[in-house]
């Protein structure tokens, strides 16, 4: 059996994150088998993206994308854009994105 206070300083050097994998610990002469956590980097590709708003009245505007122009109009919590998308702005946070033609 593994003593406390030596298990509690293996440990400690590995409670970083939550992906567990098996490992050897070597303390003294002795090799223990143990699951501990370790730290995983992952690198994400993201990708580049490009949008211009440009205001065409009080609650008109034209979208400028790298997939073309489409207009957008609200009237009160609801906007309706040209290329089919609706959204409901609610009070308290609510809010609802849909399609109105496909």
């Amino acid at each position: 059996m593994l003593p406390q206070n030596r298990f509690s300083r293996f440990k400690a050097l590995y409670s970083l994150s939550n992906l567990q994998r098996p490992s050897v610990a070597t303390i003294g002469q002795q090799k223990y088998f143990c699951t501990h956590h370790v730290m995983k980097i992952m690198l994400v590709h993201m990708g580049l993206n490009y949008r211009k708003i440009i205001k065409t009245g009080k609650d008109s505007w034209l979208n400028v994308s790298k997939s073309g122009v489409s207009g957008s109009k609200r009237i009160g919590p609801v906007t309706i854009n040209s290329r089919g998308g609706i959204s409901v702005k609610l009070p308290g946070g609510l809010n609802y994105r849909g399609r109105w033609k496909k």
